[in-house]
């Protein structure tokens, strides 16, 4: 598997809305994971964000097998950049529906370890809501359609 760089720019080659979309969606999910890492952490640790992140993925990919190659996506941690590159490898709504039920699965993890309200104000009440940039509203919109299905 393709790893990326944190600091290397992406090139879309095609061009294609798919291509793009699922580039956005993957950096959007990502983004989102970053966020809830450094919340997280100062009160669960390092290795209960990670254990919650591995069974998100364990029961993610059940639902989407793309995303079951959970070694590739946590090896030494939480490997946000090889998660992206699958994201973005996806064609059509299906890296979408996949990083919305990644997020629901996490955020659903959590609300049964320390409840619906702490987890409201831990991480906010819908996980596909960005709390520090409101300009990717668009990706996030896109993805709480699927959520909601």
């Amino acid at each position: 598997m393709k790893r990326l760089n944190p600091n290397s720019l992406v090139v879309v080659s095609s061009g294609t809305p798919d291509t793009s979309q699922a580039l956005s969606i993957a950096i959007a999910l990502c983004s989102r994971l970053q966020h809830i890492l450094a919340v997280l952490v100062p009160i669960i640790g390092e290795c209960g964000v990670i254990a919650l992140y591995q069974r998100s993925l364990d029961i993610s990919g059940r639902a989407f097998p793309w995303l079951a190659v959970p070694e590739e996506c946590y090896r030494g941690g939480m490997d946000l950049d090889a998660l992206r590159l699958l994201v973005a490898e996806q064609i059509g709504t299906v890296g979408q529906a996949g990083a919305a039920f990644l997020l629901k699965t996490f955020h659903d993890q959590l609300a049964g370890l320390v409840g619906s309200a702490v987890t409201r104000q831990l991480i906010g009440a819908s996980p596909t809501a960005d709390p520090v940039n409101h300009n990717r509203e668009p990706v996030a919109a896109k993805i709480r359609r699927l959520w909601r299905v």
